[in-house]
């Protein structure tokens, strides 16, 4: 055989291999020097549930408070986007049936698409006290300009800065139960 082309084939002493950035002893078992990832929180199907049933009751009881709506911080407590998304697209339409505005119009697909937006935003990202604050206020301005723009404002005042405020207060109080490591 050519020496040129011939591998490593006799020498298992201390050889390193490398596997995806990690090294281990040629020769030993690779359960016991390669340390899997740990894996990422996920949120099953009833905890989805419970998080939408939250946050619609949170929003039907919170009627008499003006533009104080639990949804999108409660939609942040969902580990994952796809949860976001469906807690922020689901709580709106839903509450409406409940609501003095009533369940159907155009407020309602506003509503849904800027709850999915910002519960995408909020769900995507590792739960924590930083990213729950910062993912209301960015998913929260993001739902008032969807649902405002059919009316040719931005922000109305003072409704859209009681939404977001309240938001954030909101988003405080949850995290008074969030455990950072």
């Amino acid at each position: 055989m050519d020496e040129g082309h011939m591998g490593n084939e006799g020498n298992y002493g201390n050889e390193k291999a490398s596997v995806e950035g990690k090294t281990a002893v040629k020769g030993e078992s690779a359960e016991k020097e390669f340390k899997p990832e740990p894996k990422k929180k996920t949120i099953n199907e009833l905890e989805v549930v419970s998080l939408l049933i939250i946050a619609i009751l949170g929003r039907i009881l919170l009627e008499p408070l003006p533009s104080v709506e639990p949804i999108i911080p409660i939609a942040g407590l969902a580990y994952g986007g796809n949860a976001g998304i469906l807690i922020g697209l689901l709580a709106y339409p839903i509450s409406n049936f409940f609501m003095l505005g009533g369940p159907f119009g155009l407020w309602s697909v506003l509503q849904a698409t800027g709850g999915a937006i910002a519960g995408g935003l909020a769900g995507a990202k590792k739960l924590s006290v930083n990213n729950l604050l910062y993912y209301t206020f960015i998913g929260t301005i993001i739902f008032e300009l969807l649902l405002n723009v059919g009316d040719g404002a931005f922000l109305v005042w003072p409704y859209s800065v009681t939404h977001i405020v309240s938001n954030l207060v909101i988003a405080l109080i949850i995290s008074l139960g969030i455990k950072e490591k």
